[in-house]
């Protein structure tokens, strides 16, 4: 069975927030007014309604000599034109050197919607700045559960990458984190896995968080792949899954699976719509 078969079969999820983000030399101001031209009525037309600016300060910190305190300077300053989408939760923000689109909702949006509006954003500012110098491309996904128990965690997570057979209730660390880093081929990724227990009413429970980021630095494979959704802004989303399903343990992929998921130890598991 390919990746395309085994991601058509996920039925639920518990993913919480996508961050895709492109990071490019700084642009005039002039060219980011024309792209803005452009952008407001393409992601109106997404449900994008509700637009506001901030300021972002490009701030220097000075390392004080003898007897004296640290200081700051702003280098530069610049405006980043947010676009929200509240229905769905997704968000757009554009400034003079990066473009970033969120996800902040429990709903399911696939990866093949977001990505084009994240790629036609790309062609147009392509299309403003021809000769646009791309430094960065990353994809970023946030899985969030609630567990009732160590137990619990050990029918979700695959021990394989986290396992808690040696600890109980009562041994357990305030927080736990395993975090790797790695290489494949021109792109990087992270992976973090944490445990972190709490209090539902009177009740312990804890928190599983699967962070996986990728990313691309290579200029001229982050251009063909925005353009083309079979090459490397899907492959960072498909390294993305393949981490999700390597952490996860074998027997909750198949409940994930399932036309029904209950099961009432594991909270913030959302039906994929």
């Amino acid at each position: 069975m390919d990746l395309a078969e085994i991601k058509a079969k996920f039925k639920w999820n518990f993913l919480k927030n996508v961050i895709f983000r492109l990071d490019f030399e700084k642009i005039d101001e002039a060219v980011l007014d024309l792209v803005l031209q452009d952008v407001g009525p393409y992601v109106e037309e997404r449900g994008f309604d509700r637009r506001f600016e901030k300021i972002n300060n490009d701030v220097e910190i000075k390392l004080p000599t003898s007897g004296k305190d640290i200081t700051s300077e702003i280098r530069s300053r610049h405006k980043i034109y947010c676009f929200m989408n509240d229905a769905n939760g997704m968000s757009v923000e554009l400034s003079i050197s990066a473009i970033l689109l969120s996800i902040n909702s429990s709903a399911y949006i696939p990866f093949t919607y977001y990505f084009s509006i994240f790629s036609k954003l790309f062609s147009i500012l392509s299309s403003h700045s021809r000769t646009i110098i791309v430094k960065r491309v990353g994809l970023r996904k946030i899985n969030k559960c609630l567990l009732s128990s160590l137990e619990t965690l050990n029918e979700v997570v695959n021990e394989g990458v986290f396992s808690v057979h040696s600890w109980d209730d009562k041994q357990f660390p305030l927080n736990c984190i395993k975090s790797e880093s790695i290489e494949i081929e021109d792109l990087k990724a992270n992976i973090s896995r944490q445990l972190l227990p709490g209090k539902i009413g009177d009740d312990v429970w804890y928190q599983f968080t699967l962070d996986t980021d990728a990313y691309c630095d290579n200029s001229e494979a982050i251009s063909l792949g925005l353009k083309d959704n079979n090459n490397m802004c899907a492959r960072l989303n498909d390294l993305l899954f393949k981490f999700y399903t390597e952490s996860l343990n074998a027997a909750f992929i198949e409940k994930l699976m399932k036309d029904d998921f209950e099961d009432d130890k594991i909270l913030g598991v959302e039906s994929n719509g």
